[in-house]
């Protein structure tokens, strides 16, 4: 990566600083922090003046009623507008005080000008009942007022049972508990401005000590950006910004490493793109033509350079080597394996139709010049297509499955064989043998690598030979193409959104 780069790379808008944001932050917080502490300071005290309020409110309307009882009996009008102004100048805040007899009418009030009349509650009234009578909640001529109703009862005949003769109102303005909140809140307000004051100065101070550092490893990046990678900056702190600045110092002494290593890295990425486009060129576009039978592929690679080898030999005179073939490493080393498996395949298949005697000449070819930790496992078959006879054989790999149409069944054929690489060529060609299958109209032969049956989902489950032999009956009526198909979306719906771990490759070939 050039100097260049990293300049275009760093490049950006300058906005608004730390020193501001962090200031902005802060202040912004206190003022959150005095709202609340408002909203909290003004709920209480406007609840707790109301309590105080109601408790003396019904003290004062019972006090009222109590001394009103034998006075509303004999209609000692005299004695009731006595007891009504007095109960009217109790305190402050309170409108006017009430008595009621049992028709509604008022028969004393603070205003003697409404004696007479009916006692009228103010549409839109909230009642709220309570032991010794209600609290009736309403505006009056654009005030918000509280009145207080207690019954006003004699002893009636029957012992116990009283009787209720009229009512007694006190009626409160909620204005003085308004004034007090107000100053209550304007005393808050004073002191908050002070500490706001107070609290903006140390947050200003504050911040331009922790900003200071930041900013000086700011202008050490940009430095660094620009292409001095020597930048070295002195550790006097011994907190997180020390912290920070000998991690800077260690970066940018590491930063001319990481550069060569890019360059190692872009190199070996280029190296495998080649290695994946000679692959590409060497792995069989689309499946032979051969008249008669219906032939299909399927090879996904687990990396961008796969280690699975598959390919169609046209032997001549109808004659077709088909072979399939798993290399035990990944990545570009599988891949050369692969590919030097394929050319010395291709060179010895051309003069002889023995599947045996073929992968024979390949150990003998290939057992020397391969690593000892690596090996090929090689199903190789040779299809007579005129009299429908199957030849195979195997180097270490996977059973070859079998479909009969007749029966509906799948069979596994596994001719003795080890792996290429593995023996030398005496003991390898010892355990080596070969098969002669014979395939009728509907039957096929499906070759694949272990991709397939160890395919695994997230739960760590195999996908199996079992799911696998399922999935070929199910779809063995169809083409070759369709039953490819049919395994590998099986295999998808199985792993779901798990990673493919290893190569997928099958090859199969079906008699119309």
């Amino acid at each position: 990566m050039s100097v260049s780069v990293l300049n275009s790379e760093l490049e950006f808008k300058r906005g608004f600083g730390l020193k501001f944001k962090f200031s902005l932050a802060i202040i912004l917080l206190i003022f959150i922090i005095m709202g609340l502490v408002t909203f909290v300071v003004r709920s209480r005290v406007r609840d707790t003046l109301l309590s105080q309020m109601q408790v003396k409110g019904m003290a004062l309307a019972r006090g009222l009623a109590g001394n009103a009882a034998e006075a509303l009996v004999t209609a000692d009008r005299l004695l009731l507008a006595e007891l009504v102004d007095k109960a009217g100048k109790q305190e402050e805040g309170i409108l006017y005080a009430v008595l009621v007899d049992k028709q509604g009418r008022v028969l004393a009030h603070s205003n003697f000008k409404l004696e007479g009349r009916s006692y009228q509650i103010p549409a839109g009234a909230v009642y709220e009942r309570v032991k010794a009578g209600k609290i009736i909640h309403y505006m009056l001529q654009g005030e918000e007022c509280l009145d207080f109703e207690v019954p006003i009862t004699l002893a009636g005949k029957i012992e116990n049972v009283k009787k209720t003769v009229g009512t007694a109102h006190v009626v409160y303005s909620l204005l003085p508990i308004r004034r007090l909140v107000y100053e209550t809140l304007q005393n808050i307000f004073y002191i908050a401005a002070v500490c706001l004051g107070l609290g903006i100065f140390f947050v200003l101070f504050l911040v331009s000590r922790i900003i200071r550092p930041v900013k000086q490893l700011a202008e050490a990046a940009e430095e660094v950006g620009a292409g001095n990678l020597d930048l070295e900056l002195e550790v006097r702190r011994r907190d997180e910004l020390g912290q920070l600045a000998a991690t800077f110092n260690h970066m940018a002494a590491n930063l001319k490493q990481a550069q060569v290593e890019l360059i190692v890295k872009e190199r070996l990425q280029h190296e495998m793109e080649i290695a994946q486009h000679i692959q590409n060129l060497l792995v069989p576009k689309q499946s032979p033509r051969i008249p008669g039978y219906s032939i299909s592929m399927l090879y996904r690679s687990a990396e961008e350079v796969s280690g699975d080898y598959f390919d169609f030999i046209d032997l001549g005179k109808g004659h077709w080597g088909m072979t399939i073939a798993d290399v035990s490493g990944k990545g570009v080393p599988g891949a050369l394996v692969m590919a030097q498996t394929r050319s010395v395949m291709r060179s010895i298949a051309h003069f002889n139709l023995s599947p045996a005697k073929v992968l024979s000449q390949a150990n003998l070819n290939l057992y020397r010049d391969m690593r000892d930790d690596m090996f090929v496992t090689v199903s190789y078959f040779v299809l007579d297509s005129a009299r429908r006879l199957v030849t195979l054989s195997r180097a270490g790999h996977l059973a070859a499955i079998i479909y009969r149409r007749a029966t509906k069944t799948c069979e596994l054929e596994m001719p003795t064989g080890i792996a290429i690489g593995i023996s030398d060529p005496d003991t390898f060609d010892l355990m080596l043998n070969e098969k002669k299958i014979k395939l009728n109209p509907g039957d096929f032969i499906l070759l694949y690598t272990d991709g397939v049956d160890e395919a695994c989902n997230h739960a760590q489950e195999l996908f199996g030979s079992k799911r696998l032999l399922q999935t070929i009956i199910k779809s063995a009526h169809l083409k070759a193409e369709g039953i490819i198909d049919s395994l590998d979306q099986a295999v998808q719906r199985f792993v779901g959104e798990a990673p493919q771990h290893d190569d997928i490759t099958m090859i199969l070939v079906k008699v119309e």
